[in-house]
């Protein structure tokens, strides 16, 4: 009862005081005089009167900023935030630099329960005082989805409060800063850091240990990553098996045994050429001299002979981004050639048959059935090994890592089948499920745009973007059109009441 008469004593009340000002208020009223009279409205507190006041000369001063500050201050104690908005998006328009302007479009923007993404950047970079260590968290990971790690690393600092890491660092920080580190190719710096993580019992400890074991492959340190393998091993059973790591252990042992054979034939040939020379170091006979030539000679023909039965093969034009989302920062250009680029291969592989491709496609298959997914991720791995273009393989183990919840390594195995068949659109949808759970609602929105545009008349990726608007306040103005895209594309579609409904609920 009360609260329509309330609103009418408000209409009554702005429309009286709009006529007050029409009459009594001078057209040419100067900028410096109406701002001083609004600031004494709003110090009395009465906001109304100064959006009364300041709406009688906005055709004079609709274009400058301190007025419309002042406006959308008004709106503001008038508790209309979303006014205040609109009017601040304008000012931000004319002067996005604007120290004062960016911390009050900020907190409007807070106050209307609006998302503030699009200005956080600008507001870090002119007014970062205005920043809590929650909002830098979310200036990290906007500098770093557009490659600017260097800032983003920054950005993060300023979260945590620190750029040192120390014993109370939480793993899933210190994780974060390494992976930065490792984005800047500043491997010592990033140790430090994921070493915090990997000695935890945090979840982030095997992703962490899988970074440092990339790190120490790089520089080819064999016995550090004979030291790394057996401590995942011991902590983590069967990690390395179900990774794209699986075979390093393998290699690992290969190269510590050609380092021990080569340790050992240094010694030997150094105890003949003391034994068979003179203080000048000659060799004394040509018994000798066979005998040296045999010795060196001996692991030379061995190796060939062990090896001459497998050929490894290497294409550099071929560049492969491993499903594995923890190889990313090791470059195989540093390895030898023998190294398969797109997982660690062993050194000396055997190409199989296409007999062979498919009894191990048939098993993978099997397991999968079996839900044995370790099994069939290992199966399709050598798959992949001997032929990286097998686009439908790739979609394979993309669903099992998804299945897994190993969304990183998914979501690199579906680009991959999408790289080699982009037409497909079940690989499309496919990666687009598995978007859901590695990106931001802004960039998987900004995916479902891309996949709309390449296939317009699909149905489903169709309601997938209609159902993206509708969840996003800012854009949910879209999502009708795309609704009723998707029953016009699908009339008798099992969703389709489901788009009927939304579209009777927006207005």
């Amino acid at each position: 009862m009360f609260k329509p008469l309330i609103q009418i004593f408000t209409v009554l009340y702005f429309s009286i005081i709009l006529s007050f000002f029409t009459a009594c208020q001078p057209a040419d009223l100067s900028k410096k005089a109406l701002i001083e009279q609004t600031i004494a409205f709003l110090e009395k507190e009465d906001p109304l009167a100064a959006i009364a006041l300041l709406e009688i000369h906005m055709d004079t001063y609709e274009q400058d900023v301190a007025i419309l500050q002042l406006l959308a201050k008004s709106h503001l104690q008038a508790n209309d935030p979303f006014t205040a908005t609109v009017i601040l998006l304008n000012a931000y328009e004319l002067d996005s630099q604007n120290a004062d302007l960016l911390d009050l479009y900020f907190k409007s923007l807070k106050a209307a329960n609006m998302n503030p993404e699009k200005i956080l950047l600008d507001l870090a970079q002119v007014s970062p005082q205005s920043l809590n260590q929650e909002e830098w968290q979310q200036v990290s990971n906007l500098w770093a989805n557009q490659g600017k790690f260097e800032n983003a690393l920054d950005a993060y600092f300023k979260h945590l409060g620190k750029n040192k890491a120390s014993s109370t660092t939480s793993p899933e920080a210190a994780l974060k800063v390494g992976d930065y580190y490792l984005e800047l190719v500043k491997t010592k710096e990033a140790k430090s850091w994921l070493s915090i993580a990997a000695n935890s019992d945090s979840i982030e400890a095997l992703p962490a240990q899988l970074k440092l074991l990339s790190i120490e492959l790089q520089k080819k340190d064999w016995p550090a990553l004979s030291k790394r393998i057996d401590l995942i091993e011991k902590e983590f059973p069967d990690a390395l098996a179900s990774s794209a790591f699986s075979d390093l252990p393998q290699i690992v042992s290969q190269k510590l045994d050609e380092k021990k054979q080569n340790s050992l034939l240094q010694s030997n040939n150094s105890q003949i050429i003391t034994a068979g020379s003179n203080k000048a170091g000659s060799i004394q006979n040509i018994e000798d001299l066979e005998a040296y030539a045999n010795q060196v000679a001996k692991p030379y023909f061995e190796e060939l002979g062990t090896n001459n039965s497998a050929t490894a093969e290497f294409n550099p034009e071929i560049e492969i981004k491993p499903a594995d989302p923890y190889l990313s920062n090791f470059e195989t250009a540093e390895l030898d050639a023998s190294f398969d680029p797109t997982t660690i291969a062993t050194i000396s592989q055997t190409k199989l048959t296409t007999e062979e491709i498919d009894a191990l496609i048939d098993e993978a298959n099997q397991s999968v059935l079996n839900n044995d997914l370790v099994t069939a991720a290992n199966l399709y791995r050598k798959v992949l090994d001997n032929n990286p273009k097998r686009h439908e393989i790739w979609d394979r183990i993309a669903q099992i890592y998804f299945a897994n919840e190993e969304y990183n390594s998914a979501e690199s195995a579906a680009l991959q089948a999408i790289r080699y068949q982009p037409s497909n659109i079940v690989y499309t949808i496919n990666y687009l499920n598995i978007a859901k759970k590695t990106k931001s609602e802004i960039r998987f929105l900004s995916e479902l745009l891309s996949a709309s545009k390449q296939f317009s008349n699909s149905p489903e990726i169709t309601l997938s973007l209609a159902r993206a608007y509708d969840r996003n306040s800012r854009y949910r103005f879209k999502a009708k059109d795309y609704y009723t895209k998707f029953i016009t594309l699908a009339p008798n579609h099992p969703q389709r009441s489901e788009a009927e409904a939304a579209i009777s609920r927006l207005p």
